[in-house]
């Protein structure tokens, strides 16, 4: 599933669809349609979420939209409005600005438990996740064995990932999750699919995949990336637009805060830093910013 041309700044995997985002929180589709799942919707959103056969979406304004196959009432959206969504297997699910979570579809008489939430995850075969205010995990629907920590990122599937607030990943619960444990080192980002492998952006921007992994996949492509996503037999991962290295939204999009946030970031041993290839002291000058500007910038908005 080859996704559509252009800059994007999040997107989503399920089995055979996918949804991203523009810049300016403008939403694209592809892959399977048989249901209307990837028809991209009208309007400025700020988070997606692929579920099986139908999809959900948070608007600007804090609605979510859901749309797609709606056997379970999937794709039939609450009212009110939401901070995050997630979507699965015929379910959907999303926190309130209350920090109460609402859920709709096949596991809508489901009793969450109680707590206040800022993170919720549907993952296929019913199950859900969720991480409090506090970083600690629940879950319900079938019982998912939960770890104890602090986590800021969660997955659930069969087994299920989380990303710790100091950025180590960890793979946990049913379906063997000890004989596929997440590699070593820290992460800004996770991804899984609902055949069970799993990926991960490393600190540096690289890619990490592990588990049952499908061939297709194994070959991770070379360089630094921002955002992954997974499905069965395709991986997605979105390369960072160096100019705007803070990854705003809003106009003015390029400002000097991302010269200093690329250089924080990728100043050490990294040629893009001392793009002019000077070797006198100090090592980074002006003319670095210039030749970055023209060297990089082009093309990037």
């Amino acid at each position: 599933m080859a996704p559509p041309d252009g800059m994007f700044i999040s997107m989503v995997v399920n089995d055979a669809h996918g949804l991203a985002l523009r810049p300016d929180g403008t939403m694209v589709g592809w892959g399977a349609n048989f249901f209307g799942q990837a028809t991209p919707q009208p309007g400025v959103y700020t988070q997606v979420a692929a579920g099986l056969d139908h999809s959900v979406a948070l608007r600007s304004d804090g609605v979510a939209v859901s749309w797609g196959r709606n056997l379970f009432g999937e794709a039939s959206t609450p009212p009110g409005t939401f901070v995050q969504i997630s979507a699965g297997y015929r379910s959907s699910a999303g926190v309130r600005p209350d920090g109460s979570i609402h859920v709709w579809g096949a596991l809508a008489g489901t009793a969450v438990p109680p707590g206040i939430y800022r993170f919720v995850s549907v993952g296929g075969g019913g199950y859900i996740g969720a991480i409090r205010t506090d970083g600690t995990l629940v879950t319900w629907g079938p019982p998912v064995p939960v770890i104890p920590g602090e986590f800021q990122a969660l997955k659930i599937g069969c087994p299920s990932v989380g990303l710790r607030t100091d950025g180590t990943v960890v793979t946990f619960g049913n379906c063997n999750a000890q004989n596929f444990p997440a590699p070593s080192g820290i992460f800004s980002g996770i991804s899984l699919t609902s055949v069970g492998y799993f990926g991960g952006i490393r600190d540096d921007g690289s890619i990490a995949v592990w588990g049952p992994i499908h061939p297709s996949v194994l070959n991770t492509p070379p360089g630094r990336f921002s955002f992954i996503a997974m499905g069965q037999e395709y991986a997605y991962a979105i390369q960072p637009c160096y100019p705007n290295c803070d990854n705003s939204t809003s106009a003015p999009l390029l400002t000097a805060n991302d010269f200093q946030c690329f250089l924080n970031k990728y100043a050490q041993a990294d040629t893009y830093a001392n793009c002019d290839g000077s070797t006198g002291s100090p090592l980074l000058t002006a003319n670095d910013f210039q030749c970055f500007l023209n060297r990089y910038a082009v093309g990037c908005s």
